[in-house]
């Protein structure tokens, strides 16, 4: 895609820190085409199904809402929006690793690896 304004950075979870059930965060999306938006939520259940990590936060986003980050409360990215539950009332969010998996195929592991303290 070709943007032409400034895009702003968000720092991405570093390997190794949790995140756990019940813990705030927040969405940014696009509702039904609209400007980004936030919501706050919790994280409702952590890797329910096989595969990649997998989050499901309380309250299902609306369509436009997929591609959207889930962010933690210091701000940084945990997770990717691909689906919504109806039926549970709940949003669907890739985790982590996937995250890193895909990072990591364009080489771009210092975005999420904590820089190891020097021996000296």
């Amino acid at each position: 895609f070709r943007y032409s304004g400034p895009i702003a950075k968000v720092a991405v979870l570093p390997k190794g820190e949790q995140i756990l059930e019940q813990d705030s965060v927040f969405s940014i999306g696009c509702d039904r085409g609209q400007d980004p938006s936030r919501r706050n939520t919790y994280i409702s259940k952590l890797n329910r199904y096989l595969g990649h990590s997998n989050i499901e936060i309380a309250g299902a986003p609306v369509q436009g809402r997929s591609g959207g980050g889930l962010f933690d409360a210091r701000g940084r990215l945990i997770a990717v929006c691909y689906a919504a539950d109806y039926i549970l009332d709940e949003g669907l969010y890739v985790g982590p690793e996937a995250i890193y998996d895909q990072l990591d195929k364009l080489r771009l592991n210092r975005l999420f690896e904590r820089s190891q303290p020097s021996p000296n």
